[in-house]
């Protein structure tokens, strides 16, 4: 199941909420048969599966409630052993990516880390995401961080006696990285430009 349909009142608050199979509807016609397509076109999930389930909030009694439910699948159902690998069930705590950064400034790599923490938990659907998905949650984090670069004059201590100016900033492994650095003549502004 996932989230399908919401209504939100004229104070966006929401009113009406409706979950849908994941295989329900079928793919756009214009997917299947585009001709500038560079790939072959994956395989079919959604097989128009009729499985729902939708409730509204009831502002008088203060409450949800189911007004529909339909629970007949046209396939067949994942095992028990197999739900860990559905989208809904697979996410990446905190907890997995503070780990994944402190195993990684010391040079651990992310696999190697997904294997720890597959050691820690005993199985896959215990960790509750795939190498992929942790991969995928790291790159996002590199993309929030961005370009940081620190710009740093320590004042007159070194044997010359001038100012000595560090360009340093973070790559993209969030390792420390030094992109330059100088002696200036003179702490006037044109010297710094």
């Amino acid at each position: 199941m996932h989230k399908d349909r919401l209504c939100k009142d004229t104070h966006e608050l929401i009113t009406v909420r409706m979950w849908v199979c994941s295989k329900e509807g079928y793919r756009s016609k214009k997917n299947i048969e585009r001709i500038d397509r560079v790939h072959g076109p994956r395989g079919q999930i959604r097989e128009g599966c009729q499985a729902a389930m939708k409730i509204n909030f009831d502002k008088k009694k203060m409450l949800w409630v189911v007004t529909e439910f339909e629970n007949h699948h046209c396939h067949k159902l994942l095992s028990g052993k197999h739900s860990q690998f559905l989208r809904s069930h697979r996410c990446v705590d905190d907890c997995d990516i503070a780990q994944v950064q402190s195993l990684g400034s010391v040079g651990v790599k992310t696999s190697q880390v997904m294997d720890h923490l597959l050691d820690q938990s005993g199985s896959y659907s215990a960790v509750g995401h795939t190498r992929k998905d942790l991969q995928n949650r790291l790159d996002t984090i590199l993309r929030y961080i961005g370009d940081v670069m620190s710009f740093d004059t320590t004042y007159r201590t070194n044997s010359y006696n001038r100012p000595l100016v560090i360009f340093v900033g973070v790559n993209n492994n969030t390792k420390t990285t030094v992109f330059g650095f100088g002696l200036l003549v003179d702490e006037i502004v044109n010297t710094y430009t």
